[in-house]
């Protein structure tokens, strides 16, 4: 007699039809400009499931990028890099239900801003220098006339 009259568990399987949910962070937006050249960590939080990690995504900018995924405390976290990034995350619970988290697009992470609002004020200053040259010129002008 094979195994003793045993029981044997060929497999598992679960019934599941809902995606995972989570929580995402504030900063986790579109044209969002994290100040600094400092790596960011993005954390998605209570996620209300297990997700399977091997099929769940994080993908920057047409790239997968490594996450970890914590069980025990319900977190999602990976990491972005200085420059600009298009993040898509796809949670995938152990079922196959996936939640495909909308892309984030434009968020930068360094100057780029500050350089743009620096760049804009001196060109305002000097338009606004060159206007006040030119009518001056132009009142003297007149009034000498």
């Amino acid at each position: 007699m094979k195994n003793d009259g045993a029981r044997i568990d060929l497999g598992r399987l679960r019934i599941d039809n809902v995606a995972p949910t989570s929580i995402l962070p504030n900063e986790f937006r579109s044209w969002n400009w994290f100040y600094g050249d400092d790596t960011r960590t993005i954390m998605v939080s209570d996620i209300d499931e297990l997700i399977d990690a091997s099929l769940s995504k994080v993908i920057n900018n047409g790239e997968e990028l490594d996450f970890k995924y914590s069980s025990e405390e319900n977190t999602f976290e990976f990491t972005l890099g200085k420059g600009w990034h298009n993040v898509g995350i796809i949670l995938t619970d152990s079922a196959g239900n996936s939640n495909n988290i909308q892309e984030r697009e434009n968020m930068h992470i360094g100057f780029f801003w500050l350089w743009l609002i620096g760049s804009a004020s001196v060109v305002l200053a000097a338009a606004t220098s060159v206007a006040m040259v030119y009518y001056v010129a132009k009142k003297r002008r007149l009034e000498s006339e």
